[in-house]
């Protein structure tokens, strides 16, 4: 069951292929664009049989929600809906799994009263869940204080040590409607039975390894990469183009993930940086793990006083990356992370791989629904 966030879908989709389906989308009262995209992600040929379930009354949802918010509502709201669909398949045939995403973590409720194994699908990395899991415990540990906030705070799953005024916007706040969403979704992590996640081993090993220490009673499997089948006619574009008359090894890509956002300072300086640097990049408008734990980035230190990371930073981390030794030890960590991420293509985790027991796990539902 899931939220169609168009560009989670494809990765719930392609693990749902994999496991023993049906499963149940929803979509929101404003959702005709993004349910049309949705049909897009849908693999032709499988066995999937899909439910859209009614729409939600837009007046029931506040208005100017964040889209967590929202999208904890709909689910809210959505609740009678999924226990008759998910009470009608079990009279009908044996059902055997719950797959939900973060924000429909309301509806596991329904697979434990139906004693069916409920799971938890989180389409991004492990670094990303251990800071999710850990919440909770970051909410007990610190206030908004100012002394809390000087604070060191490690996270699982990292070996940086940093100021808990750092960390995401999310921790600082508190009293909002999406602190409240996201800390209620985050415990609700906690009652799976186990959490399917879009990463593998060789590429987050630190992270995987610390999942017992936050919940030892919850089993996180990594099936990854799960990715998006490639188009069989190559794109073009302008951008493309240019990358195509670049010397190899040339060009810095620079990207901070579709959900990102900066100041208006920090986005000005980060651009005089990159032309600082004179080097080739290409900018199509969570670097801590990059640096720090994979090693295939350079991590820019910010200003102190200010918060930002100044130009001169930004070009002296360009500069590492291209021209430096340490940016060749970078490249080559890259090329060993690619190898491990064919590897785990290859294994496949549609099946999935062994190496991550969730094969055995998935072995086990499907005799239960013969």
């Amino acid at each position: 069951m899931s939220y169609p966030k168009p560009s989670h879908s494809p990765t719930r989709i392609r693990e749902a292929i994999g496991s023993t389906p049906p499963r149940i989308p929803r979509h929101p009262p404003h959702s005709h664009t993004r349910l049309s995209l949705f049909h897009h992600t849908i693999p032709p040929f499988t066995q999937i049989h899909y439910h859209f379930l009614p729409q939600i009354n837009a007046h029931d949802l506040p208005p100017n929600v964040d889209p967590a918010t929202q999208m904890h509502l709909t689910v809210k709201h959505s609740l009678p809906y999924i226990s008759h669909e998910l009470t009608s398949l079990h009279s009908q045939s044996t059902l055997v799994a719950l797959l939900v995403d973060l924000f429909s973590v309301d509806a596991l409720e329904f697979g434990k009263k139906l004693n069916v194994h409920s799971n938890i699908l989180y389409p991004s990395s492990a670094a990303n869940l251990s800071f999710l899991l850990y919440l909770p415990t970051l909410h007990e540990i610190l206030t908004n204080n100012n002394e809390d906030l000087s604070k060191p705070v490690k996270l699982p799953g990292s070996s940086i040590t940093i100021p808990a005024r750092d960390l995401h916007d999310l921790v600082h706040a508190r009293g909002s409607p999406y602190y409240a969403t996201m800390l209620h979704a985050c415990e609700g992590l906690h009652k799976a039975d186990s959490i399917i996640i879009n990463t593998f081993r060789d590429l987050e090993l630190k992270a995987m390894k610390n999942f017992p220490k936050i919940n030892s009673d919850l089993p996180v499997f990594p099936v990854g990469p799960i990715i998006q089948t490639p188009a069989k006619t190559r794109a073009s574009g302008p951008g493309l183009e240019w990358l195509d008359k670049q010397p190899r090894d040339s060009v810095l890509y620079v990207c901070f993930g579709s959900d990102a956002t900066m100041s208006y300072e920090q986005t000005a300086e980060l651009a005089l940086g990159l032309e600082m640097s004179g080097q080739r990049f290409i900018w199509p408008i969570n670097a801590v793990m990059l640096a720090n734990e994979l090693r295939v980035a350079a991590r820019p230190l910010a200003d102190e006083k200010e918060g930002i990371i100044k130009r001169e930073e930004v070009a002296r981390c360009v500069k590492c990356v291209l021209e430096s030794e340490e940016g060749k030890e970078m490249y080559k960590r890259v090329l060993e992370v690619k190898d491990a991420a064919a590897i785990a293509l290859g294994e496949k985790r549609f099946i999935y791989g062994k190496s991550c027991n969730y094969g055995t796990q998935v072995e086990k539902l499907q005799s239960l629904s013969e």
